[in-house]
């Protein structure tokens, strides 16, 4: 405890082999120790009562950002950091470790400012050069935001990855929760992008030409604040310049009545629409098609799943083969207790939300039996090749429970 402070390079040490040279448990381990010749004593957990109940506090969560104390066992979760919380010593002394490691005792602060700016006026700027933009940054304290800028001489489709530094696919071993948010030249918000499952952010969209800014901070999540959500991460993105169509306008708009979503969208265009595809997304990063509205058609209802947040955009395609995204809404659903169509009317595939495993099974008007399956928690996709156009039953059984729901086959 404290030996960094000792002057005479008392070590602490780490044995490899005993973590099996698993670079994610031999960072977790180094990390730790280091922790106690800085001064720090373990982050503990206490019931209730105030009886310790861990004595190496082991986290919470699953997944991507589940999330442990690095003074605590962070071997088994993904995301470990620094911590303000219980100390082994007891269940009200808090222990704030970055205050610690930074104090006066140990003889140092935090690391020099990053080359990112941290306003928009002195925004670092990000080339883009074939086609490409990358850069790298790191998040020091919990109030760091670095600002970027680039610009496009043309619209272009454009995707930018903001990924944490880690050990091992799937983020893990970070210690960054990454949030983005994208401005216009006006410096007004496009939209921010921090997936609640991911620790990693990405930006899908179009963007016409002009100057746009990233403002890149560390985030919380379900399992732990931003206190300690520090870390190096790099930007990678691509953008492919496309020939502007002769589209005026192209806006989704939308909006939350109980759980349905209620989309409807204004094109503008000289030429001639053939071709809808309405997407959503969970993450705001991988879009599937809920479905593909007539050439006429400018609204459509969605039910809501499960997820926290869902994202929209519209892709139309034009009589002379041309394709432009529409810009991307977020509309926050509401928590379903049975499986629920995204819309009752169907041309390709039915598209059911299920709040968890379902058996299912479509249902002529005549009462013959046309198929049947299992529904997974999530979004889930049946193909509707094989019906014949008219109206269906689709019934849906938990074992204990049965919810029966109608659609139509165009």
């Amino acid at each position: 405890m404290g030996s960094f402070t000792w002057g005479d390079n008392t070590p602490a040490f780490v044995f490899t082999a005993l973590l099996n040279y698993k670079a994610k448990n031999i960072g977790e381990a180094a990390s730790h120790e280091a922790g106690h010749t800085l001064g720090l004593r373990h982050q503990s957990r206490y019931d209730g009562s105030c009886v310790k109940r861990e004595e190496y506090n082991s986290g919470d969560g699953s997944g991507e950002i589940s999330w442990a104390p690095i003074m605590g066992v962070g071997y088994y979760k993904n995301l470990t950091t620094w911590h303000n919380g219980p100390s082994s010593t007891g269940c009200t002394n808090e222990q704030d470790d970055l205050a610690i490691i930074t104090s006066a005792d140990n003889g140092f602060g935090y690391r020099p400012a990053s080359k990112a700016a941290s306003s928009f006026s002195s925004a670092t700027s990000i080339a883009v050069e074939n086609n490409q933009l990358t850069a790298n940054g790191v998040i020091i304290t919990s109030t760091d935001k670095n600002f970027y800028k680039f610009s496009l001489a043309v619209a272009s489709p454009v995707k930018i990855n903001i990924q944490p530094y880690s050990v091992a696919p799937g983020d893990n071993g970070s210690n960054l929760d990454v949030q983005v948010q994208l401005f216009n030249g006006k410096q007004n918000l496009i939209n921010t992008y921090n997936p609640p499952e991911l620790l990693n952010a990405a930006i899908d969209t179009t963007l016409n030409a002009g100057t746009y800014y990233l403002v890149i901070k560390g985030a919380g999540n379900a399992f732990t604040s931003e206190y300690a959500s520090l870390g190096s991460y790099t930007i990678h993105g691509s953008t492919n310049s496309f020939v502007m169509l002769p589209l005026h306008k192209l806006e989704l708009r939308g909006k939350k009545e109980g759980n349905l979503h209620k989309l409807d969208w204004v094109i503008g265009a000289d030429e001639n629409v053939v071709k809808q595809t309405l997407e959503f997304s969970a993450n705001g990063r991988n879009y599937h098609t809920i479905t593909q509205p007539a050439s006429d058609e400018r609204a459509y209802s969605y039910v809501a799943g499960g997820e926290n947040i869902t994202y929209y955009r519209l892709g139309v395609v034009l009589d002379n083969g041309q394709q432009q995204y529409s810009n991307v809404i977020a509309l926050s659903s509401t928590t379903q207790l049975h499986p629920s169509l995204a819309g009752n009317i169907v041309r390709n595939n039915i598209s059911i939300n299920s709040p968890s495993v379902f058996q299912y099974q479509i249902i002529d008007y005549n009462g013959r039996q046309i198929s049947k399956g299992k529904l997974a928690q999530g979004v889930n996709s049946i193909s509707s090749t094989g019906l014949i156009n008219g109206v269906y039953m689709v019934q849906f059984n938990s074992g204990r429970e049965q919810y029966t729901a109608k659609f139509m086959k165009q």
